[in-house]
């Protein structure tokens, strides 16, 4: 209105039917009435159509003030303002808040000319109308106002609105409050009515004619008449609304209507772009169909609108595709707060994004600057991993609220500045940075760091001398091959709980004595390394200490006291001879892994392991005595002696023989009771084991070229174990004599005929011989066929015995498993219980066969059997006529 400013102004107030915008009119001409000489409206519907007037015009305060700076009545001249939209919008209730509508229009211009108006033409449909109320601005005195509600934007434009204003929909909020009062009168509580008045706000969408009419409607009804009415209404419209907002639809021309079903029907939130390709294939003339129904606010182009009511934007867009974005995009957007671009290449560079943001996810961004315009910053999270940035200027320089920071894989940067203007940081993810060199002294003073990953910056240099992050949980610089120096700590960082050190530069490990509760210390493939510090020898709280493949290590700690060490890790530490004695109060120690490693012998203080479950030595090739305290590990189940080359004395008791110059008897091994696995591969000059502990499950012997038959000991073990898998790998060129069915060959398939009485079944043996190497090897046991004609059979035994009915043991149908690898000349052989076996079933055909996971078509088994158990009996009995042949 700018009431202040001289000249006539027209004023245009446009939307949808029913929006509101004769409210709007009405409101501003009652406000501002009293400012002019003669007040006149023309508030009886230009177009005829039923003159609806809001009793009760909420959301009409923030349209008043709009209205009221388009009127200017301050100014001189006369002033012609627009109101256009849908029919039932609200124009005419716009426009009767600024006049009265039974007053007329029949003032002659002559006797305006000269007199300050306020005159208001509601909902004009044709510009004729325009043409004849309000032809020009020289019609009326100076500081005139002249109000016009339409549904056709383009009128406005044609006629020389000197302003317009787009009535849009009620808020939420207020669209509700309106339903309240018509439906509910403001303050009737009705329960079960509130889920309810918010569907009907949902589908009003806030048009204030709709909830006018729907809360009229529904008034006084109970709460299953209203989910009756609103069944209703999304099965069919109310006629009133459906009358008043297809007079907007009926006004277009027919090719106008039907771009505007395809859009509503087809491509809602659809690209403008694309939308207008297919159109015009249908010959729809697009460009112009589309402006017009712009025009009438029947649809509305959303993308970069770009007003102060943003407050969130998310936009996901193929890789492949570059946005075309203007800098000046977010220019109006005050109120932006989340930015999420997933995918998003721009064409230009921005770095006018609003201070209010507080959370920007930007993956790939491409650009080698941050996008941010000077001033103070809102921004709390910043995420923009795998992106171009290569320099960040001044740093976070007032970024006071900053707290995470990604910029991951980003591999043009090379260099983090301040960051003390950034003190609330507390989380810094620079992982993968690949190209950073330096980072400012400042960042080993951030008191509020709790995490900062720095894995695999491969040409980190350069990092703050001290550091003094005492909130700090997890530090992790795996991987920074050119790191040689570690900070010293200099405050004690009681939250630190991992430290990841692996693969770095670094020579010696710093005192760690102020990190008392660190729980995990990583530093695998440290190549440099020579020295771990004596002090991680006392951290109580450490939990897992890995140091496999560092070469070069030498110095360990001279004692071991860490109470809650679980898994101590020195595999391929070529350098170490000396292992540190163990304390009394390493008692939780499961995991000990020495493979690979240069020790000659174990402390006898092994024994105060007492929780040891693994105890891998496989190629300690200097390895030569093992001490018999080692029986006190009363909890070892898994022990690995693969390639222990020059182990020559194991412990034995008073019964065993002595030991020759290489490792050839292993003695009471039985007295470790809970040992399940045994790995004995590459012990060429071992002979016997004269006892086997009766859990173990697994033993490996492969290339014990020396090593004499144990198949007694194995036939005990599995009549002792019947309910526990079996699995033993030792030089044998040939299936056991008491093998019920054997082949040559990698298959055999078996018949289960009749048995002398009924036993329980209890298990199957299966064993192979291999014939070449062989890594990767699998086998199957599985049902083939109900019978076996007689012709077929290769060999047959028969026993005189009562035939036994056919019936299901408890097995599982089929069975598929891996076998370790094995070499030449060696036999393989697996006892399973019944409860992991496939179903059998007598009188039925059963094969088993192997074959491998190699490309290759080499024969690797040469022979193989099967024996199946049943109840207590010797195994060597034979229970089974059993008719077997080669398949």
């Amino acid at each position: 209105m700018n009431l202040g400013a001289n000249g006539v102004r027209v004023i245009g107030i446009y939307g949808l039917g029913g929006i509101g915008k004769t409210t709007i009119a009405k409101a501003v001409f009652n406000k501002f009435a009293d400012e002019f000489e003669v007040v006149e409206a023309a508030l009886s519907k230009l177009n005829r159509t039923p003159l609806y007037v809001a009793k009760y015009p909420v959301g009409i305060e923030n349209r008043l003030e709009d209205l009221g700076s388009l009127m200017n009545l301050g100014a001189n001249g006369v002033r012609v303002i627009g109101i256009y939209g849908l029919g039932g919008i609200g124009k005419t209730t716009i426009a009767k808040a600024v006049g009265n509508i039974h007053r007329g229009i029949n003032i002659i211009r002559e006797r305006l000319r000269y007199k300050r108006v306020l005159i208001v033409l509601d909902d004009v449909d044709h510009f004729d109308q325009l043409e004849t109320l309000a032809g020009s601005h020289d019609w009326f005195g100076s500081r005139s106002r002249i109000i016009i509600t339409t549904r056709y934007k383009h009128f406005l434009t044609v006629h020389g609105a000197d302003d317009t204003y787009e009535v849009g929909g009620l808020r939420y909020d207020q669209a509700l409050e309106l339903l309240r009062y018509n439906a509910l009168n403001l303050d009737k509580a009705v329960k079960g009515h509130h889920e309810l008045s918010k569907r009907v706000v949902g589908y009003a969408n806030g048009i204030p004619l709709a909830l006018n009419v729907l809360g009229s409607f529904l008034c006084d009804k109970d709460e299953d008449e209203w989910k009756s009415a609103i069944k209703n209404l999304e099965r069919k419209p109310n006629k009133e609304i459906y009358a008043m907002l297809k007079i907007s639809y009926d006004a277009l021309q027919d090719n106008e209507k039907a771009i505007f079903l395809d859009i509503a029907c087809f491509f809602v939130r659809e690209n403008k772009d694309y939308v207008s390709e297919i159109l015009e294939s249908f010959n729809f003339c697009p460009t112009i169909g589309i402006r017009v129904l712009i025009d009438m606010s029947l649809i509305t182009i959303e993308l970069g609108k770009g007003t102060n009511a943003i407050e969130g934007i998310k936009l996901h867009l193929p890789r492949v595709e570059t946005l075309e974005l203007s800098a000046e995009a977010f220019k109006n957007m005050k109120r932006l707060r989340l930015l999420i671009f997933d995918e998003v290449r721009l064409s230009t560079t921005i770095d006018n994004l609003p201070n209010e943001l507080r959370f920007i996810n930007w993956p790939g961004y491409q650009f080698p600057t941050l996008p941010f315009s000077s001033g103070r910053k809102q921004l709390v999270i910043l995420n923009m991993p795998h992106s171009h940035i290569e320099q960040l200027g001044e740093g976070f320089k007032n970024f006071e609220n900053l707290k995470s920071v990604n910029l991951s894989s980003s591999e043009f940067l090379t260099k983090i500045p301040e960051l003390s203007t950034a003190p609330n940081i507390e989380s810094l993810y620079l992982d993968h940075c690949t190209n950073l060199v330096e980072i400012h002294e400042s960042i080993g003073s951030l008191i509020r760091l709790v995490a900062l990953d720095l894995q695999f910056c491969l040409n980190l240099r350069i990092f703050p001398s001290t550091l003094r992050a005492k909130h700090l949980r997890k530090l992790n610089f795996k991987g920074c091959s050119s790191l040689a120096r570690l900070p010293n700590i200099v405050v004690e960082m009681k939250n630190l709980k991992v430290l990841c050190l692996s693969g770095t530069a670094i020579k010696k490990l710093p005192d760690l004595s102020k990190v008392p509760n660190l729980e995990s210390l990583y530093l695998e493939h440290c190549k440099n390394l020579v020295e771990v510090h004596e002090s991680v020898g006392s951290l109580a709280s450490l939990q897992t200490l890995s140091l496999q493949f560092c070469r070069n290590l030498r110095i360990l700690p001279r004692f071991l006291r860490p109470i809650c060490l679980g898994a101590l890790n020195l595999r391929n530490c070529y350098s170490l001879e000396n292992f540190p004695d163990i304390l009394p109060e390493v008692q939780i120690l499961r995991s000990l892994y020495l493979s690979g490693s240069a020790i000659k012998e174990l402390p006898s203080s092994i024994e105060h392991l007492v929780s040891l479950r693994t105890l891998n030595l496989e190629s300690c090739r200097k390895l030569e005595h093992i001490p018999s305290s080692i029986y006190k590990l009363h909890q070892l189940e898994w022990l690995c002696l693969r390639d222990c080359s020059n182990l020559c004395k194991f412990p034995k008791n008073i019964s065993s023989s002595n030991c020759e110059n290489k490792f050839v008897n292993l003695p009471s091994i039985d007295r470790l009771p809970k040992l399940w696995y045994v790995n004995l591969n590459g012990c060429k000059f071992l002979r016997k084991i004269p006892e086997l502990p009766r859990n173990l499950s697994y033993l490996y012997a492969s290339d014990c070229k020396s090593f004499l038959d144990i198949q007694g000991k194995i036939m005990a073990k599995i009549k002792l174990n019947k309910d526990s898998e079996i699995q033993l790998i030792y030089p044998r060129h040939d299936i056991p004599q008491w093998f019920s069915h054997k082949c040559e060959g990698d298959s055999v398939a078996f018949i289960l005929l009749h048995s002398n009485e009924w036993k329980e079944f209890s298990g199957v043996v299966i064993c192979g011989v291999f014939e070449v190497d062989c890594k990767a090897v699998k086998f199957s046991l599985q049902r083939v066929g109900d019978t076996l004609p007689a012709s077929q059979r290769v060999q047959s035994q028969y026993v005189a015995s009562q035939r036994v009915q056919s019936q299901y043991v408890s097995l599982g149908a089929s069975l598929n498993r891996s076998i370790p690898s094995a070499k030449s000349g060696d036999m393989w052989l697996h006892c399973l219980p019944a409860s992991t076996c496939p179903k059998l079933m007598t009188g039925n055909i059963y094969k088993l066969s192997f074959s491998s996971l190699e490309k290759t078509s080499a024969k690797f088994i040469s022979r193989c059997g099967v024996h199946v158990l049943w109840g207590e009996d010797d195994i060597h009995s034979e229970l089974l006529v059993i008719a077997t042949w080669k398949i």
